[in-house]
């Protein structure tokens, strides 16, 4: 099933075990949203949700939990949220028990933060498709990311001409999320009203604040102190390490790109930027970056990212914030100074 029909259609997918996965947590969490949403106006009053990726959480428990009849309601809905598609194999073996013996009122949701070609693949996936739905999300292409984003602008209220969809796409820059906390913004500042590209681009420079984009720019930009302020104005606001990791990791391999780019085509780099959509001033930016780094640092800083993503879990016990300001400091200051702060 795909992920319009998830959302237009939600009830269609009750009645069976559903899996929703993809790598855009904006979408994933609306398709969660939705089927919640659905579940409960088909008179499922009881929500069990569990985090699968927590250091404490059982299998074992969870099979009992998902065989046991409700305590409070007749029928309920387990919405179980993986950390990763590659399960161990004992998991792997206790979520088919669950498919085959799971209490009949129960209505068993799952999502996985990641989808590919090899996760498709998966035997678990494979068979859990025999018993449910599968809803698969590709990230969005750049000729899609339009329709997505005024269809959301439209659910929150926000009238967009076609300029200011663009101007918004520009300064979001593909990301779900940025975009979505932008109407978000413009739909608490003025209610139902119609946005054209002059009114938006008045707004924008008005209501500038700390949010993840500035966050990255200022490192790739080379400036430090300004990502520090930024970073701990973002973790004074209450914000999770967790929530801005995706975007950085997908400008730090938008970089690795980009180097490759500057090596087998130098000429074409600026065409390459804007297949990204990344656009002039940001662009000579992103060019200036490139030389601060070898490739293979580039690349190192990119894979990196994997270390505070497993602080920010609790999968170690590295410090989460503590790791990422050490990650963007490298990513800010001239290589002869980064390497003072690589792990």
């Amino acid at each position: 099933m795909d992920v319009q029909t998830l959302l237009q259609a939600p009830e269609r997918v009750l009645g069976r075990p559903c899996l929703i996965a993809g790598s855009d947590w904006v979408r994933l969490e609306e398709c969660r949203d939705a089927f919640r949403r659905t579940a409960r106006a088909a008179g499922i009053d009881q929500v069990e949700s569990i985090d699968a990726a927590q250091k404490s959480f059982d299998w074992l428990e969870l099979a009992q939990l998902s065989i046991s009849p409700g305590l409070f309601a007749s029928r309920r809905l387990l919405d179980l949220r993986l950390g990763s598609a590659k399960l161990p194999k004992p998991a792997q073996e206790i979520l088919d028990e669950i498919l085959v013996r799971a209490d009949p009122d129960l209505q068993l949701l799952l999502s996985v933060p990641e989808w590919s070609r090899a996760i498709e693949a998966e035997g678990w996936i494979k068979r859990f498709a025999r018993h449910g739905q599968v809803v698969s999300m590709w990230p969005l292409k750049a000729t899609e990311l339009p329709r997505w984003l005024g269809m959301r602008a439209q659910r929150a209220g926000v009238q967009l001409d076609g300029e200011a969809l663009e101007l918004l796409i520009w300064r979001t820059d593909g990301n779900l999320l940025a975009a979505t906390q932008e109407l978000e913004k413009l739909a608490l500042a003025r209610p139902r009203a119609q946005w054209t590209a002059a009114t938006l681009s008045e707004f924008v420079a008005d209501s500038a604040r700390f949010d993840v984009f500035r966050l990255v720019d200022e490192a790739l930009a080379g400036k430090p102190l300004q990502m520090r302020r930024v970073l701990h104005a973002l973790r004074a606001e209450g914000e999770h390490p967790a929530r801005l990791l995706p975007w950085i990791s997908r400008q730090l391999e938008m970089m690795v790109g980009l180097v490759q780019q500057s090596q087998d085509a130098p000429a074409g780099v600026r065409d390459w930027l804007r297949g990204q959509r990344v656009f002039d001033p940001r662009a000579g930016v992103l060019m200036q970056a490139v030389r601060r780094h070898s490739p293979a640092a580039w690349e190192r800083l990119w894979m990196d990212i994997r270390a505070v993503e497993r602080a920010a879990k609790g999968y170690s016990t590295n410090a989460p914030w503590l790791e990422l300001e050490r990650l963007l400091l490298r990513v800010a200051l001239p290589a002869a100074q980064a390497v003072r702060f690589a792990a």
